[in-house]
């Protein structure tokens, strides 16, 4: 049986009711008509600029869980937190139409991931969903969340591994230019820095610029590493996903073992001010 797979980061938007964004994303996240859902960065209610509210984000989890006209019934939603010091409270949503078995919290070391198995109702066949969102601060800090994921993952079941990797393909020519030694030392004197920070805290934090941080992610090490260990792009063509108004960047992925077959890879629109990216979607078989 086939069934889809999609993935979103949603910029922290499920708790932010102002101008109707959260409740804008659950029609987005209906609208998309996919069996698994991983919400990388699905809210936050630390944030005091974007005005989180908690009692908003559980009510679009309500919103998620109920039976939809013209779709089979709700999803069954999973909060994994992030568990890091410097984002308390932040978190990963994983939706399932399919029954879930063993929801598991998957320690990335700084960060943590979310797991479920699904079976497919057709088969009975297994598939372990793994939910990621690898942070943007290095490609040193992304290579060390793939060692403690590889570890902890048993590739030789069927798998797949979906959200923001922020990583991108090394061999594309998006790829090339941004990691180009001119691009990157132009890009080191550039004045964009880590989004919501003032200048005297960015002063103290010393993080690297947006387009450095691209330039690592360009690299391509992190897919690299994780083909090699058996989970292969289901985005044959490489299509950008981000940012969300004219997408230049592939930073968002699902991955799968070569025991599932997939096709009908789709990036989607996205309207302005829901996301900084597009969501994707995958249809895979067992």
């Amino acid at each position: 049986m086939a069934f889809g797979v999609a993935a979103w980061n949603l910029h922290e938007g499920l708790a932010i009711a102002r101008k109707n964004r959260a409740f804008d994303l659950v029609d987005a996240i209906r609208g998309l008509n996919k069996d698994i859902v991983v919400l990388s960065d699905a809210f936050w209610l630390g944030n005091p600029q974007h005005g989180a509210n908690r009692n908003v984000a559980a009510y679009m989890l309500e919103q998620l869980e109920t039976e939809t006209p013209g779709q089979d019934e709700g999803y069954t939603t999973i909060k994994v937190d992030y568990g890091e010091e410097d984002w308390p409270g932040h978190k990963l949503v994983l939706l399932s139409r399919l029954a879930i078995s063993q929801p598991t919290i998957v320690n990335l070391g700084k960060r943590n991931a979310g797991a479920i198995e699904v079976e497919d109702p057709d088969t009975h066949i297994p598939v372990t969903i793994i939910g990621a969102h690898f942070t943007d601060q290095s490609e040193g800090q992304r290579l060390a969340q793939v060692d403690h994921l590889l570890e902890w993952a048993d590739l030789s079941r069927p798998t797949i591994l979906a959200g923001d990797l922020n990583a991108m393909p090394g061999h594309t020519l998006r790829s090339r230019i941004a990691r180009n030694k001119t691009t990157r030392s132009l890009a080191a004197k550039l004045p964009a820095r880590w989004p919501f920070v003032t200048k005297s805290e960015l002063d103290q934090t010393g993080l690297p610029t947006i387009p450095e941080r691209l330039g690592e992610m360009a690299v391509g090490e992190t897919l690299r590493r994780l083909e090699k260990a058996g989970l292969y792009n289901t985005n044959r063509y490489s299509k950008p996903t981000m940012p969300s108004i004219r997408p230049v960047w592939q930073l968002d992925h699902i991955l799968k073992t070569r025991d599932l077959s997939s096709h009908s890879f789709e990036v989607h629109p996205c309207s302005p001010g829901l996301s900084d990216h597009r969501p994707i979607s995958v249809t895979v078989e067992t």
